[in-house]
């Protein structure tokens, strides 16, 4: 469809000239009366290009809405998934409808943006996001808090948007969702760019230093500890690496309090790529000592969780990601940065709120099912 091969290009232009452009996906519709088509772009697309298109029957996503399902969370997100795939108007396709194209349908805006900047997503997983919202954007937009992802959170979504139709007599031009991301409409793609343009802007007005990222140098000894690393983390199917580090990773890991701020993750898409639990290391005075602290801390943190840590800090000397293929490492690393900027940002709105263990939890369970890892978040799992 043309009008969506003109929003892809014109979104990409858009998230490139944003002044905190780090999203790392996006999610945009595009519809009609009858049909809706919904892509997706980012870390976990797995055709050429980097995108994936599907078209669904609007009707079909709209019946979802009056659906009943089970009362368990885990069966109630199947049941909710396999309705998703009811709407796609060509069965043979092998592309699965994400989650929220129900809430891109119920939205009247031809054109639908939904993606996560560091800045935009700051303000919406900090202590103040409610407050702030309603401060700085009034007229235009409806905040409601995260929900269990799925049709739970497709209802509360909608009951706060009909509640926006009823006072105001319009169509929300945002929709933000605590924990989750920022979903902008409207007519035409210029009116879109210039939502999220203002609604940028406005958030930055708010932030008093720039996030100036330097890249600094990776301590000589820890050489020898990532081979050692290597081999250790290869039984347990993670055995690429990436060891970097620079100003945010000193910031964060200087000391406990500074890695309690991230220790959780701030989003279902964290959770997708860089699993719910990070490890920190204290470095001990010799290298010996580091990577036997770090044994020892690697075992305590899979008993306790269950699966290995993705993210690995070490006390002022660097980050250490880990992952499945060279191309998984990197999304980690991408989206591992993503969340210690969200952090930054949260600090000029009163502090980083991540999500709570038990929406964590649940994620965690979701993501047992390898069917669910092409669900959570905007995105499918590669890049």
């Amino acid at each position: 469809m043309k009008d969506l091969q003109n929003l892809r290009v014109d979104i990409s232009k858009l998230i490139n000239t944003l002044p905190a452009n780090s999203s790392v996906s996006e999610l945009y519709s595009v519809k009609n009366d009858q049909h809706l088509w919904i892509q997706t772009s980012g870390p976990g697309v797995h055709s050429s290009g980097g995108v994936e298109t599907v078209q669904l029957d609007r009707n079909l996503l709209a019946d979802i809405s009056g659906s009943s399902y089970d009362e368990n969370l885990i069966r109630r997100y199947t049941q909710f998934q396999h309705d998703l795939g009811k709407t796609r108007t060509c069965q043979n396709s092998e592309v699965i409808p994400p989650v929220d194209a129900v809430i891109h349908n119920m939205l009247r805006h031809k054109f639908v943006l939904q993606a996560q900047p560091a800045a935009i997503t700051g303000l919406l997983c900090s202590r103040n996001s409610i407050r702030i919202i309603q401060e700085l954007f009034p007229d235009i937009s409806v905040f409601t808090e995260y929900e269990d992802i799925g049709y739970s959170l497709f209802k509360k979504a909608e009951n706060a948007v009909k509640i926006f139709r009823d006072k105001a007599g319009k169509e929300p031009s945002v929709l933000f969702i605590g924990n989750y991301g920022m979903i902008a409409g409207a007519g035409t793609v210029e009116e879109l760019k210039h939502v999220y343009i203002e609604v940028e802007e406005k958030i930055q007005d708010r932030i008093h230093e720039e996030l100036v990222i330097n890249e600094l140098p990776v301590d000589g000894k820890l050489t020898g500890i990532l081979t050692a690393l290597q081999e250790l983390m290869k039984n347990d199917q993670t055995p690429f690496l990436r060891c970097i580090n620079n100003s945010l990773v000193r910031r964060y890991s200087s000391d406990r309090r500074h890695f309690q701020r991230i220790a959780l993750p701030f989003t279902p898409e964290i959770i997708q790529f860089c699993r719910s639990r990070y490890l920190y290391i204290e470095p001990g005075e010799a290298a010996d000592n580091l990577f036997e602290n770090l044994k020892t801390q690697l075992f305590r943190f899979r008993n306790e969780f269950r699966f290995s840590p993705k993210a690995i800090l070490i006390r002022g000397l660097a980050l250490i990601v880990l992952g499945e293929t060279e191309e998984d490492t990197g999304i980690v690393l991408k989206v591992f940065g993503q969340l210690m900027k969200i952090a930054y940002y949260a600090e000029y709105f009163g502090g980083p709120r991540s999500m709570n263990c038990y929406q964590v939890d649940l994620i965690d369970e979701l993501l047992k099912n390898p069917a669910n890892k092409t669900q959570i978040g905007n995105t499918d799992n590669s890049e």
